[in-house]
């Protein structure tokens, strides 16, 4: 089974295709963004299933903020590695301030991405959460713990690609994990980015967008469960993305194509 995908849409594709041979299905996807999000928006679409976030942010060590020595979510549901912590001699007075600072970050994505719309209820529902792929697993821990906690009735984890030794520990947090490719590396769906000045070699329909224009495209397809509406024009569609150069609607387009890996022939 390959583990290669052309982009995270794909990933999120074929990942639905095992979770359909197994019969798994949800009453609620839950995306983790970023990059969860356009895995989630595949899946949700062939499970016929609505799609929110979940969001939880990674609690760094002091001076080596890589190292995870727990997770928190938006809602403040905590987990903690409480052996290393000691291990570290890491302070309470530490801990919580770093709680408090990526707790208000995790909820700042939420709204981010959710907008105004209200959060899915999801008590005595199966939920499905969803990312494109798992490292620490730390802050899947958190975004699990979150849905339990809200009241799920059936919490089920689904990632293209993940360590096996990640699944079986995400084993005890979730009812089912369901991964499509266990591999030692490449633990999360990677697509290429190529922007600047065209240059000898480089070949990319977006490499003459701004990191500014690419960001904006790039939150706009991630976002994906807000749709755009059939019909926008390209400059409506930049406007939206806060692009005020009407020039660049082209490149809106050929840059879609690219990220999004689908038809947008609708965007006239």
């Amino acid at each position: 089974m390959t583990h290669t995908f052309t982009d995270r849409t794909d990933a999120g594709q074929r990942l639905a295709a095992v979770l359909d041979d197994r019969g798994v299905a949800a009453d609620v996807v839950l995306a983790i963004p970023r990059g969860g999000l356009p895995v989630g928006r595949a899946v949700a679409d062939a499970l016929g299933a609505p799609l929110d976030v979940v969001s939880a942010r990674k609690l760094g060590a002091p001076g080596n903020p890589e190292l995870a020595i727990g997770a928190v979510a938006s809602d403040g549901t905590v987990w903690l590695n409480d052996p290393l912590i000691r291990e570290l001699g890491i302070d309470d007075a530490y801990v919580d301030d770093r709680i408090d600072r990526e707790r208000a970050a995790a909820l700042e994505t939420v709204e981010r991405y959710r907008g105004t719309r209200p959060a899915l209820d999801l008590r005595g529902r199966t939920v499905l959460v969803v990312d494109d792929g798992v490292a620490t697993g730390a802050t899947t821990i958190a975004c699990l713990r979150l849905v339990r906690t809200a009241g799920a009735d059936r919490v089920v984890l689904a990632v293209p690609v993940a360590p096996p030794e990640a699944v079986d520990r995400l084993r005890d947090e979730a009812d089912d994990v369901i991964c499509r490719a266990c591999v030692s590396r490449g633990v999360s769906v990677t697509v290429r980015r190529v922007h600047g000045p065209p240059s000898a070699g480089r070949n990319s329909t977006v490499e003459s967008l701004s990191d500014r224009q690419y960001e904006a495209l790039r939150t706009a397809f991630e976002a994906g469960y807000f749709a755009i509406p059939r019909g926008i024009t390209l400059q409506e569609l930049a406007t939206r993305l806060g692009i005020s150069d009407t020039a660049a609607s082209h490149r809106i387009r050929r840059g879609l194509q690219t990220i999004l890996g689908a038809e947008i022939g609708a965007l006239a």
